[in-house]
């Protein structure tokens, strides 16, 4: 007898959460290179889709919805604090070279 194994949706969410941590250098080198971002974005969107859809499949349609809007806003808010943080510092030191 072959055992399939189950997802729950908790481990659609971990894996979501584990997403977001491997995509946040990939959505903060989006912000710095503007032309490229499509390129850097689309499979990062693709891959997430499919966590939620997974998950939404097990919770429902809404929930799989929310769990996107709210994993990329996410994504996108810490990666651009990550780019204003770094602007904020290479302008201060760059008036402390003068």
């Amino acid at each position: 007898m072959i055992m399939k194994e189950k997802h729950t949706s908790k481990k659609w969410i971990g894996y979501a959460i584990l997403w977001s941590l491997i995509a946040f250098p990939c959505l903060f080198l989006a912000f710095i290179s503007p032309e490229d971002s499509i390129i850097t974005l689309l499979p990062l969107i693709a891959i997430l889709l499919y966590i939620t859809y997974k998950y939404g499949k097990e919770k429902g349609t809404i929930a799989g919805i929310l769990m996107f809007v709210i994993t990329i806003l996410l994504n996108i808010a810490a990666a651009f604090l990550m780019y204003a943080i770094l602007l904020e510092l290479a302008w201060r030191n760059f008036s402390l070279a003068d």
